[in-house]
């Protein structure tokens, strides 16, 4: 080996002959490079235990962090429908407007007035129950013992009944007065809102027994689908007495009796809650009523027994 080497170096400083020198110059070269060869397979493989554990830990990183980011964006969507499908619920104590502290304070220190034998609207301006809908009716307000289920215990109408008598200036025993619902109950009003109760007197002409006619006989009218839920919630909030005077008031005498009308003819009406008139058969003024609320009766005197406070429009002839 140590001869060759020798004779490599001297090879180039002196003259050699051309085989011996090409022998020796073409061995050390496939050595070289079998040499190189070599390293470059040990690098290699070094490079490979280096580098392995540590590209496999990223590629796990990298798949953790993937899934991650999909159970992320699966979770935003799962709540986004979650809230889009969640229906609105409410409370019974829940009402159409919130009534602002400032009011509350005012309407303990301010006497309200009934007018015309109506509630104050600045005290008692009635309140909604948000659950009841035109859509549901038939499962809420229009189902027998209905109210019974959202009316609040004595226990809590007590304590408002006598903060309402103080706030209206009434003085009387509780006993004249009930704490009334301004949009009962069974029209979808709020069970237990102080802007939707008041005392209302037994005694007045127009009171709490003569409102609770006009309330059956709106609901009715609204379960008949004569008149739609919010339509009847306005009118008894803004002046039910005229709907009492229309619907439901006693009357000893109408303005034509069916002794003074022919026997023979057909009566009509329409039993929309604003009505005042019926129309015998000769009158054309039956004929532009609408179709959807339009009843005939045989006879003048069975009109007149189901709807006392009607008038004749015009006499027969």
């Amino acid at each position: 080996m140590w001869a060759e080497r020798l004779y490599l170096v001297v090879g180039f400083l002196l003259p050699m002959p051309g085989p011996i020198k090409k022998h020796i110059f073409m061995k050390k070269t496939f050595k070289i490079i079998g040499i190189s060869i070599a390293i470059v397979f040990i690098l290699f493989f070094v490079i490979g235990i280096v580098a392995g554990p540590q590209s496999k830990k990223n590629e796990q990183t990298t798949e953790v962090q993937n899934k991650q980011d999909s159970l992320s964006q699966e979770a935003k969507q799962a709540k986004s429908n979650t809230v889009s499908s969640t229906p609105i619920t409410t409370n019974q104590t829940e009402q159409q407007t919130e009534q602002p502290a400032e009011q509350q304070s005012n309407q303990n220190s301010v006497h309200c007035k009934i007018i015309n034998y109506l509630p104050d609207s600045n005290c008692t301006p009635g309140a909604i129950d948000l659950r009841v809908t035109q859509e549901n009716i038939n499962s809420t307000i229009c189902v027998s013992g209905y109210t019974a289920t959202v009316r609040p215990s004595t226990s809590v109408t007590n304590k408002i009944k006598t903060e309402r008598m103080e706030v209206y200036g009434d003085t009387d025993s509780p006993s004249n007065y009930e704490l009334d619902h301004l949009i009962p109950l069974e029209l979808g009003g709020s069970p237990d809102s102080v802007l939707n109760l008041f005392p209302e007197p037994y005694a007045n002409p127009y009171g709490a027994q003569e409102k609770d006619k006009v309330e059956n006989y709106l609901h009715k009218q609204v379960c008949d689908g004569a008149i739609a839920l919010q339509a009847a919630q306005q009118e008894i909030r803004t002046n039910w007495v005229e709907i009492y005077n229309n619907c439901c008031k006693p009357t000893t005498q109408t303005t034509s009796t069916p002794a003074t009308q022919p026997s023979g003819h057909t009566f009509y009406l329409s039993t929309y809650y604003t009505s005042k008139y019926y129309y015998c058969d000769t009158d054309d003024g039956w004929k532009s009523l609408s179709t959807k609320y339009l009843k005939s009766y045989s006879s003048e005197q069975e009109l007149l027994k189901n709807y006392p406070t009607r008038t004749l429009h015009e006499t027969c002839k």
